[in-house]
């Protein structure tokens, strides 16, 4: 049987107190799965053996099994931890605006239970080139979304949890959220993917390569060349409205320095403190340009795997207007090739928003509001729901 070991109270990760949003909650349960006797077998081609394979997860509220499980998983630069977790791990959460106790929430933990899961290859517990092999080296293999979410089913397994209520993710987490659906049809009822893309497109490869090829750079100086990565990805992260807006043209008397370039510094300094290894971020930004899902066969699997005549899976999309990394329309023609399936129903709407693919963790009230009253009616009363909240209410 997998190995189950407790994390230790002081193990803390430095990049999300870097940026973590305080507030304590304390119903978390937080583990580290080792499933010795697994093997994973990868989309590219090879596998990761068995006893190799670990689990970093948070929960709230598994202990009761009538709560339906939402799962949640996360992006690039997210832990487990999606609401904070302060006082029993000293975690703090990246999505405190959207999951916690009360109406307000788009996740309601009155009403579900949730898990979210370090995904393959995160820095933040599960395996990855950090713990794999020997040594920390270059042995890693590559990885993709699919992948990531092969891994999350080995999880519900071992938790010996058949079927969740729906799964969700924003960005990366959108994409194995996507993956999870077409691979797993029978254990999940609906899924939401936010700020997501089912299959890359060139444009995003064309920003990502060069962010790689500028932390391998020079090996002596990988700090500095995560510090370029980082400046590039803020403003791919961002939106061009939220830039002109947000800073001043007029450069500093002294020394002709452009407030915008100042808060690029400023993040890549955030960044490089916090510690995100370099190895784990080169590896997972790879894997997202490998996303690629056949939306007919996304569609076609899960027509065929309804848990009964007359259910329809569900799905819900939601992109962002300003998002340059990963653009409305490739969410759209996605939206477009799965509502051609009989027993399939979709929800697909173009957020509004200045803040880019990075909406989604913001807590503005405009923004929050949007997402959560959209996720609280999609997973209390589906795509119909989501349809009449739109038709009652246009927020």
């Amino acid at each position: 049987m997998a190995k189950l070991n407790s994390l230790s109270n002081g193990m803390q990760s430095s990049f999300i107190k870097s940026y973590g949003v305080a507030r304590s909650l304390s119903t978390c349960h937080s583990e580290v799965v080792e499933l010795s006797e697994e093997s994973l077998e990868l989309e590219c081609g090879g596998e990761l053996p068995a006893g190799s394979l670990k689990v970093r997860y948070a929960s709230w509220g598994l202990e009761d099994k009538k709560k339906p499980v939402v799962f949640i998983m996360p992006s690039m630069s997210n832990t487990p931890f999606a609401i904070d977790a302060v006082e029993k791990y000293g975690e703090k959460g990246w999505w405190n605006h959207v999951v916690g106790f009360g109406k307000k929430y788009g996740i309601d933990l009155n009403h579900f239970a949730v898990i979210c899961a370090s995904p393959l290859g995160s820095p933040f517990g599960s395996t990855s080139p950090l713990n794999y092999g020997t040594e920390k080296d270059d042995s890693f293999p590559v990885i993709t979304p699919l992948d990531m979410a092969r891994l999350h089913g080995k999880l519900l397994d071992f938790l010996e949890i058949e079927r969740v209520h729906a799964v969700v993710g924003g960005s990366m987490g959108g994409m194995q959220a996507l993956q999870f659906a077409n691979e797993f049809p029978k254990r999940f009822g609906q899924c939401a993917a936010i700020a997501a893309t089912h299959h890359t497109s060139p444009g995003t490869v064309a920003l990502r390569s060069v962010q790689r090829k500028a932390v391998r750079m020079n090996p002596e100086k990988i700090e500095e060349g995560m510090r370029l990565a980082r400046m590039m990805g803020m403003i791919g992260y961002r939106s061009r409205e939220e830039f002109d807006k947000r800073f001043s043209w007029d450069p500093d008397s002294d020394s002709l320095e452009f407030e915008v370039e100042s808060y690029l510094n400023a993040q890549a300094d955030r960044f490089t403190k916090a510690g995100y290894d370099s190895e784990c971020w080169l590896t997972l930004s790879k894997a997202m340009d490998l996303m690629s899902l056949d939306p007919s066969t996304l569609r076609g699997r899960n027509s065929m795997h309804c848990s009964r005549p007359g259910i329809k899976k569900e799905f819900m999309l939601l992109p962002y207007t300003t998002d340059r990394l990963m653009p409305p329309e490739e969410l759209i023609t996605l939206a477009s090739e799965l509502g051609r399936g009989n027993q399939t129903l979709v929800h697909i709407e173009v957020l509004p928003t200045e803040f880019g693919h990075d909406a989604f963790l913001v807590g503005k009230r405009r923004e929050a509001t949007m997402l959560c009253t959209r996720l609280k009616a999609f997973l209390e009363g589906g795509v119909e729901e989501v349809r009449k909240l739109m038709d009652s209410n246009s927020m």
